[in-house]
């Protein structure tokens, strides 16, 4: 009786031991289906959350969030003054776009992250997505040229173009006179770091003013 009472307690143990080895399976067949062409979780670009989504739901929303930010510039901020940067310019009906947002790297960049081509390894980078955050940029790229030029207008009342010393001439009383006027120092954009600064409000999807620093320019 003992004995029959052992076996039948340890063909339980290996039944639900069985039982819990075809669960776990099949856990995580359904998981690596769910995650074969989707974003794994705990992925953002930016500042979006992008686990779970399809290459095509991925294209969606940085799509929008480009188009967003196309059509209504971003914000920059100087002295609490605020002033919204166009980043395209219209020109006969037609729009030309002084950034490029790469979208299609950008969810190319995604879905790579946390698939491994060797089942093993994939099977062990998805679980460890489940613990683990990912940040991805949105990837843009920028014409430094043309946003320069928007940068100049929205901000031409407080830039003062710097005067070079100058000479003026005089006739007076069968001579010349000569005088010199000096020159005036001026103010303008520190343009490198505001181009940084812009690069890397849209890589991160922020939406807070971008600080613009104005430095003295010498004659």
């Amino acid at each position: 009786m003992s004995r029959g009472g052992f076996s039948k307690w340890t063909l339980g143990v290996l039944l639900g031991c069985l039982s819990l080895s075809v669960i776990f399976s099949i856990s995580i067949i359904f998981f690596i289906q769910k995650y074969s062409n989707r974003v794994t979780p705990n992925v953002t670009v930016g500042s979006m959350p992008v686990g779970g989504k399809t290459a095509d739901e991925l294209r969606d929303i940085l799509q929008k969030k480009s188009d967003e930010w196309l059509q209504n510039g971003v914000q920059v901020s100087y002295n609490e003054m605020i002033k919204t940067l166009p980043l395209a310019t219209v020109i006969d009906s037609d729009s030309i776009d002084h950034i490029h947002f790469d979208i299609e790297k950008t969810i190319t960049s995604a879905l790579s992250v946390n698939h491994d081509s060797n089942p093993f390894w994939n099977i062990l980078t998805l679980f460890e997505s489940l613990s683990t955050p990912v940040h991805l940029p949105f990837l843009v790229s920028k014409k430094e040229f043309e946003i320069t030029k928007s940068k100049q207008t929205l901000f031409s009342e407080e830039e003062k173009s710097a005067a070079d010393t100058s000479f003026s001439f005089t006739f007076i009383k069968n001579k010349w006179e000569i005088q010199a006027i000096e020159g005036t120092a001026g103010v303008e954009v520190d343009v490198p770091p505001f181009l940084s600064r812009l690069s890397e409000y849209l890589e991160e999807s922020r939406m807070d003013p971008i600080p613009v620093t104005l430095i003295p320019k010498a004659p």
